[in-house]
């Protein structure tokens, strides 16, 4: 009898040894898996902050590439702004033209607002772009509109016009 349990023993014991090495074969596959994890994480981290520094540059490149540009524009901006609202002026006067309002002399003005009605928290210096008196008729020139402000500067300066002149007075 020992004879015939002595095979079904080593079988027993090979089983569990081999279970067991099975065992120890997983645990180290998944002690190698969690380092691999943690070196692809660091990796990872490294790709992402190395991605992070390149796009500040990306951006700062086209913060530049953008605040050239409008410096270019506003340059033209500046160069064309005197002749540009003479011609605005002068499209005007033959819109009027056209209308039946012939010889509409419309001149830029610069007036003193000394209780800075139209700029209370700036200079007491207005420019009117373009105004008759006979008939009256007060314009703004623009070549960008780009926030409110500019309007409801314009409609101040309307109300001064209409306070300092008696033709603007309805």
């Amino acid at each position: 009898m020992s004879n015939r349990l002595e095979p079904e023993i080593i079988q027993v014991i090979e089983e569990i040894v081999a279970r067991r090495l099975r065992e120890v074969l997983e645990e180290r596959a998944k002690l190698v898996t969690i380092d691999h994890f943690a070196e692809a994480m660091e990796r990872i981290d490294k790709r992402f902050e190395e991605s992070q520094k390149e796009m500040r540059r990306g951006f700062e490149e086209s913060d530049k590439k953008s605040d050239r540009m409008l410096n270019i524009l506003n340059n033209l901006q500046t160069q064309l702004g005197k002749p540009f609202e003479q011609f605005a002026r002068n499209v005007i006067i033959r819109i009027l033209e056209g209308e039946g309002l012939s010889k509409v002399l419309l001149k830029p003005i610069k007036l003193k607002d000394k209780i800075r009605f139209v700029f209370p928290d700036g200079t007491d210096e207005i420019e009117i772009d373009g105004l008759s008196e006979e008939p009256p008729i007060i314009i703004e020139i623009t070549s960008i509109l780009r926030n409110m402000d500019k309007v409801k500067t314009f409609l101040r300066k309307k109300e001064f016009i209409e306070k300092k002149f008696e033709t603007f007075k309805l």
